[in-house]
């Protein structure tokens, strides 16, 4: 079985060497489509993982993380291609929640739209 690293980048691109890096075209088209369904593009960027897995977000941007290698490995071999970069370690499920709320200010601000079944629950939540 090949090893793959998956890295989702939003804004930054960091070159990894030795690792072969693969894209989620579901993932790459949101800014292509008009309307995105915002559980379903942040399903399909962590659709690898459980929700207790280790990521890594790399300078606000994207995640970095490993379906075959250890996350402390990961992280060494990263931070010692890319010297500048800033890694913040969470579980996945604190990124979906962070991918979740950075979605839902995008679409506030008008940046995209999404879908009439996205859920966006949390903003009338939190705006009571």
């Amino acid at each position: 079985m090949k090893s793959i690293i998956y890295i989702m980048l939003c804004i930054a691109f960091f070159g990894v060497s030795n690792y072969q890096i693969k894209a989620n075209d579901d993932v790459d088209s949101i800014f292509l489509n008009d309307q995105i369904d915002l559980e379903e593009y942040i399903e399909n960027m962590f659709c690898e993982l459980e929700d207790d897995d280790i990521v890594y977000q790399v300078n606000h941007g994207g995640y970095l993380f490993s379906t075959s290698v250890d996350s402390n490995q990961l992280k060494e071999d990263f931070l010692n291609l890319n010297k500048d970069a800033k890694l913040t370690k969470m579980t996945v499920k604190q990124a979906k929640e962070k991918t979740k709320y950075e979605l839902i200010d995008d679409y506030l601000c008008g940046r995209i739209e999404l879908t009439k079944n996205s859920d966006i629950s949390i903003i009338q939540k939190e705006t009571r």
